[in-house]
């Protein structure tokens, strides 16, 4: 299958697979694991920071307390 371009000339990116998950709380950690991994992507890509996968599972854990509706620490 060849990627088709996106009307900014890019390639679009790849589409996620959706996984049904039984749990509740172990979807939402796995929804933050991902945008946390997306963000620090993002991160990187915009500037000369580099990141270990301790900072991605920060991230995800900060995304996890929000998407729980927990306080901010």
């Amino acid at each position: 299958m060849t990627p088709t371009t996106s009307p900014n000339g890019r390639t679009p990116p790849p589409t996620t697979a959706t996984v049904h998950v039984a749990d509740p709380h172990l979807a939402t950690r796995i929804a933050a694991l991902q945008a946390a991994a997306t963000f620090a992507a993002g991160v990187v890509l915009g500037s000369s920071t580099s990141l270990t996968s301790a900072d991605v599972l920060r991230v995800a854990e900060a995304f996890t307390r929000w998407l729980e509706g927990e306080p901010a620490t």
